[in-house]
């Protein structure tokens, strides 16, 4: 019995000496807490609006503006239309999305991507929501780029601390800032959260079962 044992120590962990990492987590918004139409004498239409490729701008139901922009970007996109004339200290007067994802992130090696479709140099604001309350301000000038404009969010950490210890993002706001384009605003078609390097679960179950039968061992010691 004590020669399984220590077989079943020695091969677990040697899986998890090569087990390595997998390489950054992307996670792609699951949800939306919000989407706030704003200002409706402002845009193309008074109600929500947006569409793709080939159909635009085309009034968008509630559920089909969440459907556009949560998982990958895949050309279906809401139109954020907006002004950029809003202090940061007042409450935003425009078209809103807030997003939320599979699990809250830190600062620190992560990267936020905010995914258009077309590229007509609108602009978006976006906030990072503090799970103990507040916000940070991101960025102020987000365009498109092919594979989506990304932030390294690692600069935001010392101002994340300052909301107190254990304090993390749980969602992201994204507000329009103009009306450039055929279909007036920022048409927002995703949001993804890239954190730094991850142990591959393989790892984690394995370490998991060495600390298992160690423990089991030691018992039946006693």
């Amino acid at each position: 019995m004590r020669n399984q044992i220590k077989f079943t120590l020695l091969l677990a962990s040697f899986l998890v000496a090569s087990a390595g990492h997998l390489p950054g987590a992307v996670m792609f918004a699951t949800g939306a807490t919000s989407i706030i139409r704003g200002d409706a004498t402002i845009g193309d239409f008074p109600e929500l609006y947006g569409g793709d490729a080939f159909f635009f701008p085309s009034p968008l139901t509630e559920t089909d503006a969440r459907f556009a922009v949560t998982g990958a970007p895949d050309g279906i996109f809401l139109t954020l239309p907006g002004r950029d004339d809003s202090p940061y200290a007042t409450a935003f007067l425009y078209a809103y999305a807030e997003l939320t994802f599979p699990t809250t992130f830190t600062a620190t090696g992560t990267t936020l991507t905010v995914y258009e479709s077309g590229d007509h140099s609108e602009q978006a604001l976006l906030w990072l929501w503090v799970t103990g309350g507040g916000f940070i301000h991101a960025n102020a000038t987000v365009r498109n780029l092919v594979d989506g404009y990304s932030i390294d969010l690692s600069s935001l950490q010392s101002t994340l601390d300052s909301f107190g210890p254990g304090n993390v993002f749980e969602r992201v706001g994204v507000g329009g800032l103009d009306l450039l384009g055929e279909s007036e605003g920022f048409y927002l078609d995703g949001v993804s959260i890239t954190t730094s390097e991850v142990p591959e679960p393989r790892t984690t179950a394995l370490l998991g079962l060495i600390l298992l039968t160690a423990g089991w061992v030691k018992r039946r010691r006693n």
